[in-house]
């Protein structure tokens, strides 16, 4: 997927970048790789990831 619009996480990613997202058993995990600000012409990507327990994996409170 490609981010820099709509909602969740390629809502909050800047123009031109990758969004991918995945679940892993209990977890979800989001990975994001964008162009580097700066003089075009750079073929230098940045890239992050986040990791989350998916709500559904969590039982009701005590």
């Amino acid at each position: 997927r490609r981010g820099g619009g709509g909602g969740g996480a390629g809502g909050a990613a800047p123009p031109g970048a990758q969004v991918g997202l995945e679940r892993e058993g209990d977890l979800w995990r989001v990975r994001v790789s964008a162009p580097a600000p700066g003089p075009h012409g750079l073929p230098v990507r940045l890239g992050a990831q986040a990791v989350a327990l998916a709500e559904d994996s969590v039982g009701p409170p005590p």
